[in-house]
């Protein structure tokens, strides 16, 4: 019993962890700005005006909804342990 339990747990954790990810890149996606028309060295990837926004918007939006879903996925766990 323990270990299906601490396998739904890791597959919720990852799972939550994984959504996180995708709510950082919606985030990073609207505030990193229009294009500059410059490109990089490498690949030609373009340049925007202010991706450092983007990437700081990403982090806190990853961390602030993976810290409340592991939140939310704990109180879960306990009350379908508690029936």
């Amino acid at each position: 019993m323990t270990i299906i339990l601490s396998v739904i747990t890791w597959i919720g954790i990852i799972s939550i962890l994984i959504g996180s990810m995708f709510i950082g890149k919606f985030f990073y996606l609207k505030t990193r700005g229009h294009p500059t028309g410059e490109f990089t060295d490498h690949n030609y990837d373009q340049k925007y005006n202010s991706e450092g926004l983007g990437y700081l918007l990403f982090l806190v939006s990853f961390v602030v909804s993976s810290y409340f879903g592991i939140l939310i996925w704990i109180e879960i766990l306990n009350y379908f342990l508690s029936i």
